[in-house]
Parts: structure tokens; sequence; C-alpha cells
């Protein structure tokens, strides 16, 4: 029988970055992710949660 494990989101700072730069960087941090990581994006951004 497996264990289930707690999945653990890895953390991406990207506080202080204005558009389009969160997403760019997020989207490049994604594309090196194993599918069904997750990952905690940290923005000031206010429009970066419309483009994300």
């Amino acid at each position: 029988m497996l264990e289930k494990r707690e999945k653990r989101p890895a953390v991406y700072d990207l506080k202080g970055l204005n558009c389009p730069l969160p997403v760019l960087k997020a989207k490049k941090r994604l594309a090196a992710m194993r599918p069904g990581s997750l990952i905690w994006l940290e923005t000031t951004d206010p429009l970066a949660v419309i483009d994300i």
C-alpha cells in the first residue's frame, strides 16, 4: 500500500516585479516542474491575478 504524502507547494517570490515579469517568470518556472507539482506565487502586482 502506498503512503499518501502531503505535497507542499514550491514558493516563488515575485514581489516587486511588474507586468509582464511575474507571468513570464512563472511560466518559465512551471515549464521546469514535474506534472502534479504545486507552486505558490507571491506577487505585489495587482494585475498578476488576471494575467496568471
